[in-house]
């Protein structure tokens, strides 16, 4: 069975926060934000269960009974969920209550608990600051102990969950935290993964408080780190928005993070450049996705009855990857052109096709032979180009394709961007996912050149680790005109 829990952190409902970077907290916003996200998870397919990351509230100064006021305010909103939520505290939680009255409040005996999710199993740790500055932070001896025989006491898939995060993560360039790395990592971190390691079944863990995207790995476990909802990014002080959607099945952890802000810092042991992390995945990713071509090659196979019988035809396969469905189309008698940034898949490519061409390349950078392709393209690979690339992607493409020529792509619907961190090929990956709308994707073609022949927006489910889970996606096919030049 699959697990799906929707995740978000730092709410900070409350008043304007004050002091350092007070600035990048709307505060104002966290509310309704959180009702709009309240909405978008009750509309969800599939989802099992809610995860507060803490920090619901942004404390009041040293007023108890405003930060009480404003934690009901918020446990309301998120009480509106059709799915059960599980709460971590956080440390602005606790800056004014007591950890008492706080799990009161939650509905829970202690703030550290466990509960099973289907056939997997939650545990949440709490986090404590030793100072009112928010330094010394540590998880107790007592509480290591119960999480010791939590571990013990369950063998189904573990993820944990806890405010502060347990990795050693890279604070030079944060905001919040490059001056006080003090007041941001749990000091005894070391300890608590060699426990989790130790144990066995834990599969995630799962924090917030350091208002970044960020993705570590220890000892094969991924540690990941969710952005604040409400934190402003950028010079033109965007809201982040950010929310996460984690899917488990068996002992696979998979997590989408949505919103605004589409960077991670990621630890050394992962691959920054997406090529590179390509690389690091080619033979588990040419097994895991060789059945997945069919649909795709029918799709192919409608592209090239309208492109008919011609001398010299040429397909162009943008994010060719390990050019999977280059047989099909050279079936048709195309010439096989593969484009892709991982350098294994290339290499594999050459070796598997001594034929075909393959280059290895930016989309947007990388300039083949002008008015030679007849097909341009790509399946699944705008997921992975940037907006502000986008233009010159689809004006390489126009430029390849011969006049009349057709283009072709499946890619990610939807609003913002999001990063995808997956397990399902041997070791957790995160890459960024851009989301674009159908009718954005038809007016940046149209701004290129060409003329949209059809467009179409569908649902669809994934298998396998993705379980039940349901995301949109379109396809679009356009027309270089006959007229159409090179520009």
């Amino acid at each position: 069975m699959t697990t799906t829990i929707a995740t978000v952190a730092d709410i900070h409902h409350g008043p304007k926060a004050s002091g350092h970077g007070s600035s990048f907290k709307a505060t104002d916003e966290a509310l309704p934000r959180t009702r709009a996200l309240v909405a978008h998870v009750n509309d969800l397919k599939a989802v099992d269960h809610t995860l507060n990351l803490g920090d619901l509230i942004e404390h009041a100064g040293t007023d108890a009974a405003a930060d009480r006021n404003a934690m009901i305010a918020g446990l309301n909103v998120l009480g509106s969920l059709k799915t059960p939520c599980h709460h971590v505290a956080g440390n602005h939680d606790l800056m004014n209550l007591s950890e008492a009255v706080v799990a009161e409040l939650f509905k829970r005996e202690a703030l550290h608990f466990s509960t099973d999710l289907g056939d997997h199993h939650l545990i949440v740790l709490h986090s404590r600051a030793g100072q009112r500055d928010g330094s010394q932070i540590s998880v107790d001896s007592a509480q290591l102990k119960w999480l010791e025989q939590e571990l013990i006491r369950t063998e189904k898939p573990t993820i944990v969950a806890v405010h502060h995060p347990l990795s050693d993560q890279d604070l030079s360039n944060n905001r919040w935290f490059a001056e006080h790395p003090q007041c941001a990592l749990i000091q005894n971190r070391d300890e608590i993964r060699s426990l989790l390691q130790r144990h066995g079944n834990v599969i995630a863990v799962l924090n917030g408080h350091t208002h970044c995207n960020s993705l570590e790995l220890h000892d094969g476990i991924p540690y990941v780190t969710q952005n604040s909802l409400v934190e402003r990014i950028g010079t033109q002080g965007l809201v982040a928005n950010t929310h996460g959607l984690v899917t488990l099945k068996d002992a696979q952890f998979g997590m989408e993070i949505f919103g605004n802000d589409s960077t991670i810092s990621s630890h050394e042991e992962i691959a920054r450049r997406l090529g590179d992390t390509y690389d690091s995945i080619a033979q588990s990713y040419r097994e895991n996705t060789a059945a997945y071509g069919q649909a795709e090659c029918n799709e192919f196979d409608r592209l090239a009855a309208m492109r008919g019988k011609r001398s010299n035809l040429c397909v162009v396969d943008y994010g060719c990857g390990p050019a999977r469905d280059a047989n099909h189309f050279m079936g048709w008698g195309y010439n096989y052109v593969g484009v892709d940034a991982s350098r294994e898949f290339i290499r594999h490519g050459r070796a598997a096709y001594p034929t075909a061409q393959f280059h290895h390349g930016d989309f947007a950078t990388l300039r083949l032979t002008p008015n030679s392709a007849d097909i341009a393209w790509h399946s699944s690979s705008l997921q992975h180009v940037r907006r502000d690339t986008l233009p010159q992607v689809l004006e390489q493409a126009y430029n390849t394709l011969k006049p009349g020529g057709l283009f072709y792509a499946h890619y990610r619907s939807g609003e913002g961007d999001s990063i995808q961190i997956s397990g399902e090929y041997g070791r957790p990956i995160a890459r960024p996912i851009s989301l674009y709308g159908e009718a954005e994707m038809q007016a940046a073609l149209r701004q290129a050149g060409f003329e949209i022949v059809r467009s179409w927006t569908f649902d669809h489910q994934y298998p396998g680790l993705k379980g039940t889970t349901v995301k949109y996606k379109s396809k679009v096919i356009a027309r270089k005109p006959e007229s159409g030049a090179a520009l």
